[in-house]
């Protein structure tokens, strides 16, 4: 399964769309979060299975996501064959990994939520 789509979202966003889940079950969390104002506003830097790109609390990205500034569309692809998943995001992979052993923990449906958090202004377009 590839889902490929645009993100735009305002400063310091921070939004998630959950994969492999259903209404019975929490799946895994895509972050999709503005890296950079977060650290700012924090003064600490984001640990990698929290940064955008990472499936969150779970599998870190190898790198940082190379994001536009807030409020321009950055492009994100995400493979999902199997247990290998694949996070790309304006042409730059940074997270390819295999969920054998995570996957125990989360319904092996195919299925995708988008998650807006309410407080956040966030826009995409398949």
């Amino acid at each position: 399964m590839l889902l490929s789509f645009d993100l735009s979202m305002s400063e310091d966003g921070n939004n998630g769309t959950m994969l492999r889940t259903n209404a019975l079950s929490s799946g895994m969390e895509l972050q999709l979060m503005d890296d950079d104002a977060h650290e700012k506003r924090t003064g600490r830097p984001l640990e990698g299975d929290a940064r955008h790109g990472s499936l969150y609390r779970l599998v870190p990205t190898s790198r940082k996501a190379p994001l536009k500034p807030a409020g321009q569309w950055n492009t994100h692809e995400v493979s999902m064959q199997g247990t290998r998943v694949s996070v790309t995001v304006s042409e730059v992979q940074v997270l390819d990994c295999d969920l054998a052993s995570a996957l125990k923990q989360v319904n092996p449906a195919c299925r995708i939520v988008l998650g807006i958090h309410v407080d956040d202004k966030v826009s995409a377009k398949p």
